[in-house]
C-alpha cells in the first residue's frame, strides 16, 4: 500500500506565506530592496538609488549632495524620504518633487532664520511652528507662497517627520513633536480661478481644423499605399544598379539612351522602391543623400513629391501628424494629456451592442436605474468605443468613458482603427517600452540608429515630452490658431457636460471620472459655470418675488418642465418678459392673464398642454364674469377671450386636440 503523502508544518509555513502576497507586496519588497542611500565623505556627494524600469540597470540614481548644506539632517532626510517613498511606491520624479520641496522651503527656511540643527533632535514644535510662519510671511502684506504651495510644503515636511521615525535617528525626535494640519483650511482661491474653458469660437476652430487635418491626413496615406501596391510588381523596384534602370526606362519609353527622364516621377515607384530598399519602413534623408547609387531617387523626393516628410507619411506617422488625431480623442474622450499620451492599444475595446455599458453614472445607487434605460432604448444603436486609459494621478485608476462608434473622420473609433492601421508596420521596431502606446511616431529627420517611440516625459511621466510640446506649438502656429493648452480641452468639455446636465455637478463628476465631487468643484468649476450659476439664482430670486407679489397666481412650481418661466401666464410663452408692453419694464412681466394680446406672448402650436392650457384660461375668464363688474369684465377680459377663440384656437390641429383632451389640469387662480 503507497505511503500517504502529508505536508510538513514548515511546508504548510511557507505556502500560508505565500499566498498572503500579492503583487503590491512583491513590488514594495522589491522597491525595499532595490532602494538605499549612499555618502560618499570623500566626494561629498549623497546619492539616493531608486527602482525605475525605464532607467538604466532599473534604478535610477539622484543626486541629493544638496541636502549636505546641512550635516547633521541629511543622512536622516535622505533615509527619511525614501521610507516616505516605499509603501507609497512612489514614481521616481515624485521622489525629485519632495527632494526639492525639502531644499527649497525647509532648507531655504533654515537659511533664512540662521537655524543651528545638530541633531534630529533640535527638530521641535517650536521649529515647525516658526517653519509655518515663514511660509506665511507677507513682506507686502500679502502671502509670496499660494495656499496649495504651502500645503505642499508642509506635507513634504509631515511625510519627512513620519519617515524619520522609521531609522536609526527617530529615537532622536522629541515625543512631543507635533505637525498641524489643515493648516490653511478654507484659504483656498475661489473655485474657477484656476479652470478657464477655451472660446466657443476658438473651440470651433480647433476642432474644424482637426478634422481637415485628419481627411487630408488619411486621404494622403490611403492613396499612397494603393500607388505602392500598384508599382510593388514594377521591374525597376528590384534593380540595384543606376545602368539597369536607365535600361528598363529606355525599354519601356522608347528613348535614348542620355534622354531618359527622372522615372521617379510616379510616387507608387518611389513608395515601392523604398519599401524594397528599407524593409522596415524606417529611412532617413541622410541615407538617401548618401545613396550614391541612385541620386535621383531623393532628388524626385524633394523635387515632385512633397519632399521626405510627406513622402515617409506613407510608412509611419511623425510626432506632428499624430496631433489632430489626439485632439480630438482628448476632446471626446475628456482626458488629461498624460492619459492620452500614455494609453495603451488595449485599453480601448470596439464592441457591438454592448448593453449596460454607461457612459454617465452621477451616483453608484443609480447605477441600475441608468442601466435599464440603456438597455430599452440602445439596444439597436450600433456599435461602441470603450476607453479606459489609466491615469497616474488617479493612482492608476482606469478612466472610463464609453462612446458611440461610427465610420466618421472624427469618431474616437475610427481615429483609433486609423492609428493602429497606419503603424502596424513600425510597431515591431519601437522600443520595448513603447510597443504597445496607441501613439507612436518616428521622424525621418532622426539620426542614424534611432527607432520609432511613443510620447514620454521626465522619468517616466507623460506631459513633458518636447516632441510633443514642439509638435503641438507647430499645430496652432500653422494654421494661424490662438494657442491653447492642452489640458484645456478637458476643461471645455467638462464645462459643456456642465451646460447640457443644467449644473449638475454629479454628471459632471462621473464624466471627468473623479473620484469626489470636491475635485470636481476646485479643480473644474469654471468662470462660465460660476456666471451660469449666478443667472439661475437671480432667475429663482426674480421668480420668487413676482409668485409673491402676484399672492401665488404666478407659480413656476406648477409648470411642467421646458416650459417658459418667464410668461406670467401658463402654457404661453414670452419673446422678453423683463421689456413687456402691456406691463412694467425692466421688471419680470406680471400681467397675468393677458399673454394672449401682447405683442410679445405666443403658443406652441405643437403642445398638447399649450392647447389644453388655452382653454383652462377660456374657462378662468367665463368664471370671472360672475366675479367681477360687468363693465370691469367687458373691457379687460372679453378682449382676451376674443383673441383665445378667434386667433389662437383656430391653428391648432386636430392631433393635439386630440391629445389636449387627455389633460386634466387644476384651474387656474381667480382673475382680477
Amino acid at each position: 500500500m503507497p505511503k500517504k503523502f502529508t505536508q510538513s508544518a514548515f511546508a504548510r509555513m511557507r505556502l500560508q506565506a505565500a499566498s498572503k502576497d500579492n503583487i503590491t507586496s512583491i513590488v514594495e519588497k522589491r522597491v525595499n530592496k532595490k532602494a538605499r542611500v549612499e555618502h560618499d565623505v570623500v566626494k561629498g556627494e549623497l546619492l539616493l538609488y531608486w527602482p525605475d524600469t525605464a532607467a538604466r540597470h532599473g534604478v535610477a540614481v539622484i543626486d541629493a549632495s544638496r541636502l549636505l548644506k546641512f550635516p547633521a539632517l541629511a543622512n536622516p532626510f535622505a533615509n527619511a524620504l525614501l521610507n516616505a517613498g516605499k509603501p507609497r511606491l512612489w514614481e521616481t520624479s515624485t521622489l525629485r518633487k519632495k527632494l526639492g520641496d525639502v531644499y527649497r522651503y525647509f532648507y531655504s527656511f533654515l537659511d533664512a532664520e540662521k537655524m543651528m540643527i545638530t541633531c534630529a533632535s533640535d527638530i521641535s514644535t517650536i521649529l515647525i511652528n516658526a517653519y509655518i510662519r515663514w511660509l506665511e510671511r507677507a513682506p507686502n502684506g500679502r502671502s509670496s507662497l499660494a495656499v496649495s504651495t504651502r500645503d505642499g510644503a508642509m506635507t513634504t515636511l509631515r511625510m519627512l517627520i513620519d519617515g524619520l521615525r522609521n531609522t536609526p535617528w527617530g529615537k532622536d525626535i522629541p515625543e512631543d513633536l507635533e505637525v498641524r494640519t489643515n493648516i490653511w483650511s478654507g484659504q483656498a482661491p475661489v473655485a474657477g480661478k484656476k479652470a478657464s474653458p477655451i472660446p466657443h469660437e476658438d473651440f470651433a476652430r480647433i476642432y474644424q481644423t482637426c478634422i481637415k487635418e485628419m481627411e487630408a491626413i488619411s486621404t494622403d496615406v490611403r492613396s499612397m499605399r494603393e500607388q505602392m501596391c500598384a508599382s510593388s510588381n514594377n521591374k525597376i523596384v528590384f534593380v540595384d544598379t543606376r545602368r539597369e534602370r536607365e535600361e528598363l526606362a529606355v525599354q519601356n519609353h522608347g528613348l535614348s539612351y542620355g534622354k531618359v527622364p527622372n522615372i521617379y516621377r510616379n510616387i507608387g515607384l518611389v513608395l515601392a522602391t523604398l519599401r524594397h530598399r528599407y524593409p522596415s519602413g524606417l529611412f532617413s534623408l541622410q541615407q538617401l543623400a548618401d545613396d550614391r547609387s541612385d541620386p535621383s531617387l531623393a532628388k524626385a523626393i524633394s523635387r515632385y513629391h512633397g519632399g521626405l516628410r510627406r513622402v515617409s507619411r506613407c510608412f509611419y506617422p511623425t510626432a506632428r501628424d499624430l496631433i489632430p488625431f489626439l485632439n480630438i480623442l482628448a476632446i471626446h474622450f475628456e482626458s488629461n494629456l498624460e492619459t492620452i499620451l500614455a494609453s495603451n492599444i488595449d485599453d480601448y475595446l470596439i464592441r457591438t451592442n454592448e448593453v449596460g455599458q454607461i457612459e454617465l453614472v452621477a451616483v453608484p445607487s443609480q447605477t441600475h436605474d441608468v442601466a435599464e434605460h440603456f438597455e430599452e432604448e440602445d439596444q439597436d444603436a450600433g456599435s461602441y468605443i470603450i476607453s479606459r486609459p489609466r491615469k497616474k494621478r488617479a493612482k492608476g485608476r482606469r478612466q472610463v468613458q464609453v462612446r458611440p462608434a461610427t465610420d466618421d473622420i472624427d469618431n474616437p473609433a475610427s481615429i483609433y482603427k486609423f492609428l493602429i492601421d497606419w503603424t502596424r508596420g513600425i510597431r515591431p521596431l519601437v522600443e520595448p517600452r513603447f510597443r504597445n502606446r496607441l501613439a507612436i511616431f518616428f521622424s525621418a529627420c532622426s539620426r542614424s540608429g534611432d527607432v520609432p517611440r511613443g510620447f514620454d516625459g521626465y522619468e517616466g511621466t507623460c506631459g513633458s515630452d518636447t516632441s510633443f510640446d514642439l509638435a503641438y506649438a507647430s499645430f496652432f502656429r500653422e494654421n494661424n490658431l490662438t494657442h491653447h493648452s492642452f489640458k484645456k480641452f478637458r476643461v471645455t468639455g467638462l464645462d459643456i457636460t456642465d451646460v447640457l446636465f443644467s449644473g449638475d455637478i454629479r454628471a459632471k463628476q462621473a464624466a471627468g471620472n473623479h473620484t469626489d465631487p470636491d475635485v470636481t468643484y476646485k479643480s473644474y468649476t469654471t468662470g462660465n459655470q460660476m456666471a451660469r450659476g449666478d443667472e439661475v439664482l437671480g432667475e429663482v430670486r426674480l421668480l420668487n418675488e413676482r409668485w409673491r407679489i402676484s399672492k401665488g397666481k404666478i407659480d413656476p412650481r406648477k409648470k411642467p418642465p421646458k416650459s417658459d418661466l418667464g410668461s406670467a401666464t401658463p402654457g404661453w410663452q414670452c419673446v422678453d418678459p423683463f421689456d413687456s408692453p402691456i406691463g412694467q419694464k425692466d421688471k419680470l412681466c406680471d400681467e397675468y392673464g393677458q399673454c394672449p394680446i401682447c405683442p410679445h406672448g405666443s403658443l406652441d402650436l405643437s403642445s398638447p398642454y399649450a392647447c389644453a392650457q388655452a382653454y383652462n384660461l377660456l374657462a378662468a375668464i367665463d368664471e370671472a364674469s360672475g366675479d367681477l363688474a360687468p363693465q370691469a369684465w367687458l373691457e379687460r377680459w372679453l378682449p382676451i377671450k376674443n383673441a383665445i377663440l378667434e386667433l389662437w384656437l383656430p391653428e391648432f390641429s386636430n392631433d393635439v386636440y386630440i391629445k389636449a383632451r387627455e389633460y386634466r389640469l387644476n384651474p387656474l387662480p381667480p382673475l382680477e
